[in-house]
């Protein structure tokens, strides 16, 4: 008598159709949340940054963004400053170089978050003031402490009478610090006035104000 294994037949039982009804529902009804939230993300991080609220994806990392201030020649912005790290606002407030991956020597700075080890949400704020000898100076101010970086007299004839150029900010929306590199914040060039037409070549280097983050080591 041989001895012949019958095959085994593939058993359907209800429950596991339940089961996978269950599972096939769910996946849908996900989706479709899915599909309907997305829009809803996007409009709370489009008003988040409207407001100026910082949405961090790695914290080790710095990140900034500007808030809107509906004043003139005012910026603030707020800053993200890993725990452990040095930061340091840099500004230059003449001879802008046209080209961005080109900083000039800084004319002012201020540490972030110098006396805290733990990471911290800083705001930084600029404006230029024209004082009573008339002339012309920024203030930096972060965490109680203002630095006033003077601008050149011969530097100060777009922040007196409105001259124009090319701007470079501010950025309403998280910026992420790349690993060993700066993180500009603003950079504006003003090297005709309002008045004239713009000239046909740029010039490398005009007056304005730029500002930029550095981790310093």
């Amino acid at each position: 008598m041989s001895d012949e294994s019958t095959p085994r037949r593939f058993r359907f039982s209800l429950l596991n159709l339940l089961l996978l009804t269950a599972i096939l529902v769910l996946s849908l009804t996900v989706g479709r949340l899915w599909n309907k939230l997305r829009p809803l993300r996007e409009d709370v991080k489009r008003l988040r940054a409207e407001v100026g609220e910082l949405d961090i994806e790695d914290p080790k990392l710095v990140h900034a963004i500007a808030a809107r201030t509906y004043q003139q020649r005012v910026w603030r912005w707020k800053i993200w400053c890993p725990a452990g790290k040095s930061v340091v606002v840099r500004m230059a407030s003449h001879d802008i170089p046209a080209d961005p991956t080109v900083l000039p020597k800084p004319d002012g700075r201020l540490h972030l978050n110098r006396n805290n080890p733990d990471a911290a949400e800083v705001e930084v704020t600029l404006s230029s003031e024209q004082l009573t000898d008339g002339a012309v100076r920024w203030n930096l101010h972060a965490d109680g402490i203002t630095t006033h970086p003077r601008v050149p007299e011969d530097a100060t004839q777009w922040l007196l009478e409105g001259s124009s150029g090319w701007s470079g900010g501010p950025r309403h929306e998280t910026l992420v610090q790349r690993p060993g590199e700066p993180l500009e914040l603003l950079r504006i060039r003003a090297f005709y006035n309002t008045n004239q037409v713009p000239p046909p070549s740029p010039p490398k280097e005009g007056d304005g104000v730029l500002v930029w983050v550095e981790v310093e080591e």
